[in-house]
């Protein structure tokens, strides 16, 4: 998409170009300007009047007049209109030709470069880089990262995995359904790290397929692969995950109540409410406060204020009742 945008700018500053260069140039060969700051236009559009023979010779006392050819318009704007139609008859193939040459060159190069941006993750000091590097050239790098997520080095494991989740949550759901099934055994790699950054790609997917895996991971010993698995399955919203989640709330999984806290204040229920604050207390964030703030539940309303004010933040009632989550509501 970012290749059409800047070939549209490029024809559209061309194409101003030969507008302004069309208009300048009948003037100064009209009035037979000989000034030194003309040259570099007149060799520009040197090639556009042998193309179109705009203007022609004419015998006489003086040989050297330049009249306007018999078939143009005596309309300026028409001349101009004309010129311009037939030197892109000429410069669009070029352009084109080139522009094109460049998109194919610079994939190329992209393409050669992501092996060995995935294999610098092995090395501590490149790694942030490198994950950096691959989520800017996006998609393109998605096959190959995945087919890394099976490689013997474990740092080489984590790099990929961090560097998909990251893709995925800046271009989207474009992955494809074996793309999905490539990636779901590594929710149950060794790595904790790799578990918790592909639990989050798969989210960001909304593939319904990778639901029953990730309900799994919610009984992870790592607290951020739950956390990462939870988030997930309630971005999917699949009606599937609605019970385990609960069960998250049931054991008291304060991380994950803290950090899905719109999911569980809406299934809030009397009786719960020091769960949910000692959440808060303990991993909670500013959008678990405002989610208290606006809740309707007076105990929690009072417990976000406190801790608004314990770690220096400001907090109010939402302007936009749309986004409120109400307690106990589902």
């Amino acid at each position: 998409m970012s290749g059409i945008i800047v070939y549209a700018i490029f024809f559209i500053l061309i194409s101003m170009l030969i507008g302004i260069s069309t208009w300048d140039y009948i003037n100064i060969r009209k009035h037979k300007i000989e000034s030194d700051k003309y040259i570099a236009l007149r060799v520009y559009m040197s090639l556009w009047e042998k193309l179109t023979n705009i203007f022609k010779k004419e015998n006489g006392d003086d040989k050297n007049i330049n009249l306007l050819a018999p078939w143009e318009s005596p309309s300026f704007m028409k001349k101009v209109k004309q010129r311009i139609i037939l030197g892109w008859l000429v410069i669009i193939p070029l352009i084109s030709g080139i522009f094109f040459l460049i998109i194919k060159n610079d994939n190329k190069n992209i393409e050669n470069s992501i092996p060995k941006l995935i294999q610098s993750f092995a090395n501590e000091n490149s790694k942030a880089n490198a994950v950096d590097e691959l989520t800017d050239i996006g998609t393109y790098a998605i096959e190959p990262l995945i087919g890394a997520l099976d490689d013997e080095n474990v740092d080489i494991r984590e790099g990929a995995a961090e560097a998909l989740s990251k893709i995925m949550l800046q271009s989207g759901w474009d992955v494809d359904d074996s793309m999905v099934d490539s990636m779901l055994p590594a929710l149950y790699d060794e790595s904790p790290i790799v578990r918790k950054w592909i639990a989050a790609a798969l989210g960001y997917t909304q593939n319904e397929r990778t639901v029953e895996p990730l309900i799994v991971l919610l009984n992870d010993d790592d607290q951020d692969v739950r956390v990462s698995a939870a988030h997930a399955l309630v971005s999917i919203d699949d009606d599937l995950a609605v019970e385990p989640l609960i069960r998250a709330l049931d054991n008291e999984d304060l991380a994950v109540i803290a950090h899905e806290s719109a999911f569980f204040v809406l299934r809030g229920a009397e009786g719960t409410e020091n769960i949910f604050i000692d959440a808060l207390n303990v991993y909670g964030t500013i959008d678990t406060a405002d989610d208290y703030l606006n809740c309707g539940n007076i105990q929690l309303e009072d417990a976000a204020r406190a801790w608004a004010e314990l770690h220096g933040y400001e907090i109010s009632a939402a302007l936009d009742t749309q986004n409120i989550v109400t307690w106990g509501s589902k």
